[in-house]
């Protein structure tokens, strides 16, 4: 009897039963995962995924420290970066979330600086969403981490901080997924979250909010006896 091959997708017949080819890895189900906590972390690849979306926001800074003749200003909130990624399937990717900056303590004569957040970053660059610089007394507000210094596709800043004025300055927001960071105010209200961003902390009555996560800032102190209030770490979102 005469032979013959056939050659399917999927399979290989010679002369007989079917043989299994290689097979296309099935295509793995759609997902989403987020990291918030700050510091060095790992995502693993699933099977079949080879595209990727990357959000990321930095830290946001904290407020300044109240003085005996000055209020706190008000920290810059965390830039928002964001990329499509060609990925591998099972291989392993590192990022950085962005660290949370700590409020200024309060001092007799003059306030002290809070510190900034600290940069999120996928890779080694890929994506950067920088973080927010610190409020400090009186007049020096924290500015936004920018758009301009960030790496991705897409890339939004961070709100600057509130200058002290009636209260403590507002923290500023992080950028938004679609827009950028909204500033605290002078009269202590933190900067409104963008969809997707953290919102600033508010300087309301004898108290200093922290930033909310991610990546918004902490609000400047109301006065001497009170130091300024902490930001909020940043984040990393991978979908798929």
């Amino acid at each position: 009897m005469a032979s013959y091959l056939f050659v399917s997708q999927n399979f290989v017949l010679v002369s007989g039963p079917a043989i299994a080819a290689d097979a296309p890895q099935i295509p793995a189900a759609a997902g989403t995962v987020t990291f918030s906590a700050a510091g060095a972390g790992t995502w693993t690849c699933p099977p079949g995924v080879g595209l990727v979306s990357v959000q990321q926001y930095g830290g946001g800074a904290g407020g300044g420290g109240g003085a005996t003749a000055a209020k706190g200003g008000g920290g810059g909130g965390g830039a928002s970066a964001a990329a499509a990624i060609l990925t591998v399937p099972n291989r392993v990717y590192s990022f950085t979330n962005g660290a949370a900056g700590v409020g200024g303590a309060s001092a007799g004569g003059g306030g002290s600086v809070g510190t900034a957040g600290t940069d999120t970053t996928w890779g080694a660059g890929v994506i950067v969403a920088k973080a927010g610089l610190p409020g400090a007394s009186a007049t020096a507000a924290g500015v936004g981490g920018t758009a301009a210094a960030s790496t991705g596709q897409t890339k939004f800043g961070g709100g600057a901080g509130g200058i002290s004025g009636t209260a403590g300055g507002g923290g500023g927001s992080s950028g938004g997924t679609a827009a950028a960071g909204n500033p605290g105010t002078s009269a202590g209200v933190g900067g409104a979250a963008p969809v997707g961003g953290g919102a600033g902390g508010s300087q309301v009555g004898a108290t200093a909010d922290p930033g909310v996560a991610p990546g918004g800032a902490g609000a400047g102190a109301p006065d001497a006896s009170v130091s300024g209030a902490a930001g909020a770490a940043g984040r990393t979102v991978v979908t798929w």
